[in-house]
């Protein structure tokens, strides 16, 4: 497998979550794994939790201390969904969203 596609697989578990409605259960299991609380303002860094970037509500925004926490919410996605049993699934996602990224960059439908 190509580096790219190695390191966007593991990097867009994240967004498998969020497409599959597993956020919310993923992101308590990460605050309690790493003993972590996110609501604090005083944070360097916004997650948002939905991802995407443009939604600025209090309710889809965590703050975190660091960029290598943030990181890790992202890496560990990938984790949590070989945990939970769905990693065929995901992988299945993720190759068929490269597929479409591909198409659209070659000018395809």
């Amino acid at each position: 497998m190509e580096h790219y596609l190695h390191r966007s697989l593991h990097f867009r578990g994240y967004d498998y979550l969020v497409h599959m409605n597993l956020v919310e259960e993923y992101l308590k299991y990460f605050i309690f794994k790493y003993d972590t609380f996110f609501k604090d303002k005083n944070k360097k860094m916004m997650h948002h939790i939905d991802g995407n970037r443009k939604n600025n509500r209090k309710d889809n925004i965590l703050y975190v201390k660091d960029r290598s926490i943030h990181n890790k919410l992202h890496q560990e996605a990938y984790f949590y969904i070989v945990k939970i049993g769905k990693i065929k699934k995901y992988i299945e996602w993720f190759f068929s969203k490269e597929r479409r990224t591909n198409l659209n960059l070659e000018g395809g439908d």
